[in-house]
């Protein structure tokens, strides 16, 4: 990821901010996982890469869904 940053490949540095937090996600580390889903979501956002956007949010709410709403952490979801 540190030579897309370098290169300025954002895209690809979303899809794999998308999938270092997926794997947070499937540890159960929900909070982690939302901070890698985030930061892909502000990058996507900011190349207007509506695509990214939806994929970003779609996987903050299912972490919400899965194990952060069992937790009474909903702030997250007011955040987007």
């Amino acid at each position: 990821m540190a030579i897309d940053k370098k290169l300025g490949r954002d895209a690809e540095v979303v899809t794999i901010l998308n999938g270092i937090g997926s794997v947070y996600d499937s540890w159960g580390q929900f909070e982690k996982a939302v901070k890698y889903y985030e930061e892909a979501l502000a990058i996507g956002k900011k190349l207007g890469r509506e695509a990214d956007v939806a994929i970003s949010l779609n996987n903050i709410v299912w972490c919400i869904d899965l194990g952060l709403n069992t937790r009474g952490q909903l702030g997250i979801l007011r955040r987007h």
